[in-house]
């Protein structure tokens, strides 16, 4: 039992601390993806409105 008692609680340990990094890792990477997505549709936005205003002053 405690041998295996410790071994089993090793790793629950390991097994949620990898799920927490996991869970970590993948807000980083969607907050790296929204970010990127937010500045790509800013610079859509941008070269709309260049475009519209010289179409405007043409």
């Amino acid at each position: 039992m405690g041998y295996f008692g410790v071994w089993t609680f090793g790793q629950g340990v390991g097994w949620h601390w990898f799920l927490d990094m996991l869970r970590h890792l993948g807000g980083m990477i969607g907050l790296c993806w929204r970010s990127s997505l937010v500045s790509i549709a800013m610079q859509f936005l941008n070269t709309s409105i260049l475009c519209l205003s010289a179409c405007d002053a043409s």
